[in-house]
């Protein structure tokens, strides 16, 4: 067994998970390697999401690999046959996670969190809205990396918000790395993400929980010059409602009470505003000093 920790976490694992931060102390996650339901792994759907009872969930993508998450605490992961280690340990750290998640009742957010001055930004958004190159632009102007693409969200008995760190890791487009001059050749290219490649992000990585300050959910329109809006009321509830991580696994497992008393919990606590961002173009710095002239950090 290997020993992590990752998202408050920590986690014994069969499998060799080198992006996490080793650790001590009892396991709150336990990682093994063992067979599926048959009936289950039958099933020809290249996606496949089962509930079979309130505190277990089996979770398949064809040709990469099924687990099945029990209280989030066991989990048993079956590889098909031929896969990368790289795209298991992907499958394993968002998956996988997302259904850990879920069933210990955490706030994931689908966003970055960069930090500064003790606090810590996090830039949501859908899948290609920019994330990943609004973060490096962070991150090449002095803050630092909390986590990449999952944000976990906790409350303290003050009704302060953190944000959880996760692993020192990044993922990058194409189109980042080429616009950030980061040579692609020394990176790990991700199959299970089409033109994405790992980052090893040690030299800027926080490894501690942090308050958190604002949450900018990133979004692409036509444009010209990158906006940045203030939300309120019903605005702010939605746009965190709308940017939960596998937010599908809500109604899946039946939860929908308890996160909509958690989002707008968030909501009441903290600042989210909405950057759209032009559609052609880098305008990562622009929208980097916007956010860094309306938050004065």
């Amino acid at each position: 067994m290997y020993k992590y920790k990752a998202f408050g976490l920590t986690i014994n694992s069969q499998f060799l998970l080198p992006e996490l931060i080793e650790a001590d102390g009892a396991a709150d996650v336990e990682i093994v390697s063992g067979e599926i339901e048959a009936d289950f792994m039958e099933n020809g759907s290249s996606i496949s999401i089962c509930c079979l009872s309130k505190s277990k969930i089996i979770y398949k993508i064809a040709d990469i690999a099924a687990c099945s998450v029990e209280a989030g605490r066991k989990v048993t992961i079956s590889p098909a046959p031929g896969i990368k280690d790289s795209t298991l340990r992907v499958f394993i750290l968002t998956s996988v996670f997302g259904c850990i998640f879920f069933q210990r009742m955490m706030l994931p957010i689908h966003g970055s969190a960069v930090v500064k001055n003790d606090k810590c930004i996090v830039i949501a958004g859908d899948s290609g809205a920019g994330k990943s190159t609004l973060t490096t632009e962070f991150l090449n102007n002095g803050y630092k990396l909390l986590t990449d693409d999952i944000a976990v969200i906790e409350f303290d008995n003050k009704d302060r918000v953190h944000v959880q760190p996760a692993f020192p890791q990044r993922k990058l487009r194409t189109d980042t790395a080429e616009k950030f001059c980061i040579d692609k050749d020394t990176l790990e290219q991700l199959e299970i993400e089409d033109q994405k490649y790992l980052v090893n992000s040690e030299h800027v990585f926080v490894n501690s929980p942090t308050e958190l300050e604002a949450v900018i959910e990133l979004s692409v329109s036509d444009t010209l010059i990158p906006d940045l809006k203030k939300l309120s009321g019903m605005e702010r509830f939605c746009a965190l409602m709308n940017n939960v991580y596998r937010g599908s696994f809500i109604n899946i497992i039946n939860s929908q009470e308890h996160y909509f008393k958690k989002v707008g919990k968030l909501a009441a606590l903290v600042q989210v505003f909405k950057l759209t961002r032009p559609s052609n173009g880098f305008t990562s710095n622009q929208q980097m000093k916007l956010i860094c002239k309306e938050l004065d950090i």
